[in-house]
């Protein structure tokens, strides 16, 4: 039976999910609706008093009527999202509707120029102001200066909240849907933990994160919006994995591929960066120009994963492929240099489709992340050179199905 903090987390869980998912693509998406519907559905769960309940994010940690509910992915996740609008506080009231989550998630997901986010009747918005007292003084202070290394003075949280409103007049009910959850982050990071340690690779694991991700796009009719929640993490080497899986079980499904070769293509875009685990983590992260010495590091990462992979049981054959040749071009240029009329495996052309376009869609270190029509355009442009024009086609019109579907 869940717990009250395992209940208030799967809250968290679907409206972070539904924030990427809008930002992704768009607010109407079906899929942003449901995923409303599914915290509306959890927080009904709890009862919630007429007094109403109280979330304070206070850094990455969530405090719920004064109980500490600590911290996953997706808390931390929504406690930056609401951050950038210095909002620190949700009350909900007993009669919130899934419209009014809509509401939010939408200006969230949707910031204009001098927009602001605006509560509504149910749902009211604040900011916690974290002050110290003098012990001795009931007035706010400023934390002391000369306290003992090590001793912090109690902290005293103190909310302000907005008190406008909207109206609210949607309620939508629809079956849940399995979202991609902090579990698979955690484990693929374990396990490139283990690779970085030279430990053998445990395919097990990764075939069992595939095959989530497989039966979710198949029963939500091939769209790939699993790999919304994870976007614009700080742990790029995993995420980006796990998004290029999304992304190329998205293409390969379009394409009508099914069964096992669908399944190896998914593992195959889990690995295809194994070769960065081998790189020094400080190179990855670096934020200026690579000097030429730290750039042939870098290009030998698809030969590292490919040694590394021929050694692993398990794994797929595909996936050494891919790992090797996912920084091939299709108009012959990228590394490793290949013999002039040999193609790249197909598996590898399209998580090169995959790799550029969540390279691009994710804040990096040393670049901001770009909005996905310019991304689009991009993808365009690369189309008969870097990329393959066909797969660049079928993305896109992937894509364009995906966020012109009916609501």
């Amino acid at each position: 039976m869940n717990t009250r903090s395992d209940i208030l987390r799967e809250v968290v869980r679907h409206l972070s999910t539904a924030i990427s998912t809008a930002t992704l693509y768009r607010p109407e998406h079906p899929q942003v609706k449901r995923l409303c519907g599914l915290a509306l559905k959890s927080l009904q769960a709890l009862q919630i008093p007429e007094s109403g309940l109280s979330l304070l994010f206070v850094e990455d940690e969530m405090i719920a009527d004064g109980k500490n509910i600590g911290r996953s992915l997706y808390i931390h996740r929504l406690a930056r999202l609401l951050r950038q609008w210095q909002i620190g506080h949700l009350k909900i009231l007993p009669r919130l509707v899934s419209d009014e989550l809509l509401q939010l998630v939408t200006q969230l997901s949707s910031p204009q120029a001098g927009a602001s986010v605006r509560p509504s009747v149910n749902l009211r918005l604040g900011q916690v102001q974290v002050r110290y007292r003098d012990p001795d003084s009931a007035t706010a202070t400023k934390p002391p200066a000369d306290l003992p290394d090590g001793e912090v003075p109690a902290p005293e949280l103190e909310v302000e909240l907005e008190d406008f409103y909207i109206q609210a007049a949607f309620q939508e009910k629809n079956p849940e849907i399995e979202a991609v959850d902090e579990q698979e982050l955690a484990r693929f990071s374990d396990i490139c933990e283990a690779v970085r340690k030279r430990r053998k690779l445990h395919v097990v694991g990764i075939s069992e994160i595939v095959a989530r991700f497989i039966a979710t796009f198949t029963s939500e009719a091939g769209s790939f919006l699993a790999l919304a929640p994870l976007r614009k993490l700080d742990e790029y080497t995993f995420v980006h994995s796990i998004n290029v899986c999304t992304l190329n079980i998205a293409q390969a499904m379009a394409f009508g591929i099914s069964g096992q070769l669908l399944h190896d293509i998914g593992v195959s875009a889990m690995l295809h960066d194994i070769g960065k685990l081998f790189v020094p983590e400080e190179i990855l992260t670096k934020k200026d120009k690579l000097n030429e010495e730290e750039w042939a590091m870098i290009r030998q990462h698809p030969e590292k994963g490919f040694r590394y992979l021929l050694d692993a049981p398990g794994v797929p054959r595909l996936a050494l492929v891919v790992a090797y040749e996912h920084h091939m071009k299709f108009d012959g240029s990228g590394y490793p240099a290949r013999t002039p009329g040999n193609m790249p495996h197909l598996a590898s052309q399209i998580t090169t489709v995959s790799d550029f376009f969540d390279a691009m869609r994710t804040e990096r270190s040393y670049q901001n992340a770009m909005e996905v029509h310019n991304v689009s355009q991009v993808l365009l442009q690369l189309s008969g050179s870097a990329l393959n024009p066909q797969l660049t086609d079928n993305f896109l019109r992937v894509l364009m199905a995906v966020t012109r579907q009916d609501t």
